[in-house]
Order: C-alpha cells, then structure tokens, then sequence
C-alpha cells in the first residue's frame, strides 16, 4: 500500500541529502582558494595610497609647526626625534601592514584551514543519515519529521558556516584597504588605530580557524558510534556554527575593534569642550 508519508519523508531526506553533499563540494573547491583583490578594490587601495601620503604629510608638518610653538613658549614634551620615528614608523607599515596581511591570511591561515576542511568526512551527507538512523539514537529519532528537523538543523548549520566565511573573506579585503589609514594614524598623537586593526585581523583569523574546526567536527561525528553524548556534540557544534562560539564573542568586544573609534571620537570631542 502506498504511504505518502513515507515518500514525504523519503524526499525531504533525499533533498536535504544531496543539498548537503552539493555544499560540502562547493565549500571544499572555493574557500580556501585566495584569489586577488578584486579590480576596483585595487583601484581604490592605490588611491587612497595617493590621499595618505597627502595627509601623512600634513599631519607631520602640523607636528612640526606645533612642536616649534611649544618650543618657543617652553611648553613643548615631546621631542623632535618622536614625531620623526612616528613618521618613519607610520610610513614603513604603509607597505608592511599588507604584506603581514598576506603572510598571515595566504600563507597560514588558507593552508592551515584547508588542512582542516581536507579531514571533512567524505560523503558527509550519506555518514549523517547513517549516524542519526543507527543504534538507540536512531529508534528514538525514527525516521519521520524528528529525523528530518535534525537534519535541516544540520543542513542549515552548514549554510550559516558558508556564508560566514563569505562576510569574513569580504572583510580581510576591508582590512587590507584599510590598513593605509591605520598606518598614517601612528602619525597622531590620539587618534593610532594600529594596534585595533592588527587585534581584529588576529581576531577575524582565528574566527575563521575556530568555525572551520567546528564543521569539521559536525563531520567528524558522524564516523564515530551514535552516542548520546556525540549527538550532543553535534547539536552544540551546529549551535554554535550558528549563533558563534561566546569566547570569541569577548575576544573580539575585547579587542575594542567595535568600539575604538568612537571611543576616540569621545576623547576628542571632550578635550575640545
């Protein structure tokens, strides 16, 4: 007798089956493929070279015009020789704050991530069905509409880790355009957001590597027995794809990287009041 439940269920496990399959090889072939800046971004780095060494040569003569007022009313603290170092500092992390960049991201991050999605267990999809429909978890799970809201979880898990890794790729390019601005603002005397940008690139390099290990360990379970104890481990994994892990959280807040620019804005805005 027909039953189309049955063929219901059979469907969306077979759907969410190979849409899991077709996003795993996607994500393996494209995410640790570093390709180059896109053509406008290129543009709009060299421009803002051409802007910043305007404005880093501005700053610097208004150091030195304002050092030669304090000098001659004898209420000058800072030397000279700082205000230069600031320019040669400033002026040497133009060109080694990007190249850092690419070191870190091309040559660490890229291969050390690929290693890890390499460990992703192949058929990843077939293992996750096998997983939740075996021993005790899966005569509790059944085969019907817990199954699949388990699977959709997992499914969607998966989706949030793409995309994620999407909006980080889009951001290291931020970071690197940017970081001509925080070089020229060691130059300042309250405004360097140096040490901001080197805490976030750190910060948005381990998030990458943090959500990269926790897919790899939602496919890592599905080889092992289906224990209560790994489906937990699943479930958490996938939650915290999700929603990311809390400690990152307050690394990141911790950083001041959300926070520094308006924190200096304040102090500005308050010293002129």
């Amino acid at each position: 007798m027909f039953d189309i439940g049955d063929s219901v269920n059979k469907y969306l496990s077979d759907s969410i089956k190979d849409f899991l399959n077709s996003t795993f090889q996607a994500i393996s072939k494209i995410l640790f493929k570093q390709g180059a800046m896109p053509d406008f971004f290129n543009t709009l780095y060299s421009i803002f070279i051409g802007m910043g060494a305007t404005v880093i040569t501005i700053i610097v003569l208004y150091r030195i015009v304002e050092y030669m007022l304090q000098t001659s009313t004898g209420t000058n603290d800072t030397p000279l020789s700082e205000i230069l170092l600031k320019t040669v500092k400033a002026s040497a992390m133009i060109v080694i704050a990007p190249v850092l960049l690419k070191i870190l991201v091309g040559e660490i991050a890229y291969p050390l991530g690929n290693w890890m999605f390499s460990q992703v267990a192949k058929n990843a999809s077939s293992s996750a069905i096998n997983f939740l429909s075996t021993g005790t978890l899966g005569g509790i799970l059944g085969k019907g509409v817990v199954l699949l809201a388990v699977l959709a979880f997992v499914a969607i898990a998966v989706v949030v880790f793409f995309v994620k890794m999407c909006i980080y790729h889009a951001e290291l390019i931020v970071y690197q355009v940017s970081s001509i601005w925080a070089a020229i603002s060691m130059v300042s005397n309250n405004m360097d957001i140096m040490m901001e940008w080197w805490k976030g690139l750190l910060m948005m390099i381990i998030s990458i590597l943090m959500q990269t290990a926790l897919i790899v360990g939602v496919t890592e379970i599905f080889t092992h027995t289906a224990t209560w104890y790994n489906f937990m481990l699943l479930i958490g994994f996938c939650y915290l794809i999700i929603k990311g892990p809390d400690l990152l959280k307050r690394m990141w807040y911790g950083t001041g990287t959300s926070r520094g620019f308006m924190r200096l804005l304040a102090e500005r805005f308050i010293m002129k009041k």
